[in-house]
């Protein structure tokens, strides 16, 4: 059935990031870097395995933090590539700004009571940071309010521990008004040897995102909001209610 549904739709939209154990619709392909999926292929090294001006929409939900800035640039590069002329891209990743607004006002809440529904990149703070550290694992200062901002943008999959830094190194790099630099002296503190993990190594700010997406030839750049009426014309039930009070949404068109 998917063969036939491959070979029979011809303009595809792509959706990266998802499986078809997640999602199954006509006309929509799945990328992803793992089976099962209709095209593996790994977004941040690997070109999107279209031509030129194929596609006619992309939507990528909370995948594209987990890039760092030159996977980031090859992707939105290909995007534009295989985007036809007025197709459309939504991008949905983790809100950097409405997390630093959480620290400033209650420390994002970072604490052993917090329901275990509450993630923070993908780990329950009360099933799975309090086990950890109750078993000796992880540092008890993960749990700081300036760890946990740290973790939005550097974070593991693979078992490494969540980076821990002393507040005063926070202070030294951490400013509202320059972002930028935050997240480029946070990613930076991953160590070396974890090219295959698939935890955070980026954050985005409207403005952030949408230079990145100004850089790859993207015009008409705007910021949208949960299953706004651009998502539900183009990209209908996609966006996920449970990611909607930390995310942020944009989009932009090729010309």
């Amino acid at each position: 059935m998917r063969a036939l549904f491959r070979a029979t739709v011809r303009t595809p939209s792509i959706i990266v990031g998802d499986t078809n154990d997640r999602f199954l619709r006509w006309g929509w392909f799945t990328v992803d870097a793992r089976q099962p999926c209709d095209i593996e292929v790994d977004i941040r090294h690997r070109a999107l395995p279209f031509s030129d001006n194929f596609v006619a929409r992309i939507y990528a939900s909370h995948v594209l933090e987990h890039l760092n800035d030159a996977q980031l640039t090859h992707f939105l590069g290909e995007a534009y590539r295989v985007l036809r002329p007025n197709g459309v891209i939504r991008i949905v990743v983790p809100d950097l700004q409405l997390f630093v607004e959480s620290y400033l006002r209650d420390g994002l809440e970072l604490h052993f009571d917090r329901p275990a529904s509450t993630e923070i990149c993908g780990v329950s703070i009360r099933d799975g940071l309090r086990s950890s550290i109750a078993a000796g694992k992880v540092d008890p200062d993960a749990l700081l309010p300036h760890n946990g901002l740290v973790a939005v943008v550097a974070s593991f999959t693979d078992g490494t521990p969540p980076l821990t830094v002393p507040r005063a190194e926070f202070d030294a790099h951490f400013s509202v008004s320059d972002l930028d630099t935050f997240v480029t002296w946070a990613v930076g503190l991953r160590p070396a040897g974890h090219d295959d993990d698939l935890g955070h190594r980026n954050g985005f700010t409207y403005r952030r995102l949408a230079d990145f997406l100004r850089r790859a030839g993207f015009s008409n750049v705007c910021r949208g909001f949960y299953n706004d009426p651009f998502a539900q014309s183009d990209f209908a039930g996609l966006d996920l209610a449970d990611k909607q009070h930390i995310s942020l949404y944009v989009c932009g068109g090729k010309r």
